[in-house]
């Protein structure tokens, strides 16, 4: 599984409430510091590393994001963002309608 599927596979999983949204952002991070060579940064790279920088701010505490660091992140907007790079990954050209599913990759 090359590194953009499994992260395809993750954004799935939670949008599909498989896994929260903390463990998600988690193996999100984990994944994308450890598991993504250069050589597998591709053109819609650019839309993970917009995800990465939403989820790296991710708090489960209210008040955390209140008082603390307001450019902290909550669920909604985790969610939200991941929503938004789904939506962009399937409207990248190489994901012609048929192509992606037929990959299995949505």
């Amino acid at each position: 599984m090359t590194p953009r599927e499994l992260a395809i596979d993750l954004i799935n999983a939670v949008l599909a409430g498989k896994i929260s949204v903390e463990k998600f952002c988690s193996e999100f991070e984990t994944h994308y510091n450890f598991n993504w060579p250069e050589c597998h940064r591709g053109v819609d790279f650019e839309i993970f590393d917009a995800l990465f920088d939403v989820v790296t701010y991710f708090t489960p505490y209210p008040e955390e994001k209140a008082t603390v660091h307001p450019g902290y992140h909550a669920e909604p907007e985790v969610l939200e963002a991941v929503a938004k790079t789904l939506a962009a990954l399937k409207a990248q050209p190489c994901n012609q309608p048929g192509r992606a599913d037929a990959l299995g990759l949505f």
